[in-house]
């Protein structure tokens, strides 16, 4: 039985919601042949380190090839998935079971060489907005998600039985490493993370982000952790090329475009205040520790499409971020907090056991019914 996990983005943020899957399965199921399959040097060494932190996993490691390198990885990334796809499309036929942190790769399905291969899709982040999970005709075998919220969103587009909750093997990781908070600043204010998403449909950022950062600089009040999704600043369409000069010589601001202390839940860690849009950081910030969370909506969404918003106040395009920030504090224990537990209790899957253990396990199961022989 081959199970080939594929990590093919540009950025390295995906490894941490599949890589402990594949190491659980290679240790439950040491007879199976369980291969990690990488399209950057940099997601092969991210899965290199996480594996020190499951002793006796047999995974195989595989840098896959990329037509044009390195240089369409950083110019052209939007090209970068599709093209290691086309390079290896070979290579991923052989396999029995191609599972991935993301949804594209399902495009390999259309593909007469892949009619034999079972697809099954992983959750990357936690975020709260609906996007369909399979490409129209193309649809998923088998699907593993974070949360019952995940589950009732999607079972209706899989096969019966093959959506199942599993956990955030995420926080497994972290929970592993044990990182304390860490110490950003020098003082004792309070630690605000503005973390706007890549989406200029969606995202903060064109319309509010210079005047969210102006705030925080004039301030005598706050620290703030200006650390946008990984991918706001690999896109001129998505940042708009608006400079952050004018705010990094502020020492109670601290600037990280992309990072891996971006995605190492570093500063969803050292924050006591959160201030957002549609990001999945938020529900990082909130698993471990309830806190007081401000939401920007200055493209007029209808907030009943974002139910996470429910955690703290919302303001528009003209909104005061000082008020906000005031009326997150001070209502926070009786109206916010009681909606940051339904929300996480909903979004995530309390367990006593791994969410890699309970994943492996999914995987094992779905493969013994696709595949009855082979894979008992």
């Amino acid at each position: 039985m081959r199970v080939g996990f594929l990590f093919n983005h540009y950025l390295t943020y995906q490894v941490l919601h599949g890589a402990p899957f594949a190491f659980a399965l290679s240790r439950t199921r040491p007879d199976f042949h369980v291969e990690l399959l990488f399209s950057t040097k940099e997601s092969y060494a991210e899965a290199q380190r996480i594996a020190t932190l499951y002793p006796g996993q047999q995974c195989h490691f595989r840098l896959l090839r990329r037509l044009g390198g390195d240089l369409v990885a950083t110019r052209f990334p939007s090209l970068h998935r599709p093209l290691v796809l086309l390079a290896n499309a070979g290579l991923l036929a052989t396999f029995n079971a191609l599972v991935a942190p993301e949804k594209n790769f399902i495009l390999l399905k259309a593909l007469s060489a892949f009619q034999s291969v079972k697809f099954i899709g992983l959750r990357h982040g936690v975020g709260p907005s609906y996007t369909p999970l399979n490409k129209g005709a193309l649809k998923f075998d088998c699907y593993l998600g974070p949360g019952r919220s995940y589950y009732e969103r999607y079972k209706d587009e899989l096969p019966v039985g093959c959506c199942e909750i599993v956990g955030y093997p995420k926080f497994e990781v972290l929970q592993k490493l044990k990182p304390a908070p860490p110490v950003l600043f020098d003082n004792d204010r309070p630690v605000v993370l503005y973390t706007p998403h890549f989406n200029p449909r969606l995202s903060s950022w064109l319309t509010m982000g210079q005047k969210i950062l102006g705030f925080f600089k004039n301030s005598s009040e706050y620290n703030l952790i200006f650390a946008p999704h990984v991918r706001l600043f690999k896109h001129a369409s998505c940042h708009g090329n608006i400079s952050l000069e004018g705010f990094r010589d502020a020492a109670h601001i601290l600037i990280d475009t992309g990072s891996e202390r971006s995605h190492d839940m570093t500063y969803t860690l050292a924050a006591d205040i959160y201030v957002g849009d549609i990001s999945s950081q938020v529900a990082e910030f909130i698993y471990w520790r309830r806190r007081p969370c401000v939401f920007l909506n200055p493209l007029g969404l209808e907030p009943s499409s974002m139910k996470f918003w429910k955690m703290g106040p919302v303001i528009n395009g003209d909104g005061d971020i000082g008020k906000a920030l005031t009326l997150a504090g001070r209502a926070f224990d009786e109206k916010y907090k009681p909606e940051q537990d339904i929300f996480a209790d909903a979004s995530f899957a309390p367990h006593s056991r791994p969410p890699s253990v309970l994943g492996a396990e999914a995987i094992i199961r779905f493969l013994s019914k696709a595949f009855p022989v082979s894979a008992r």
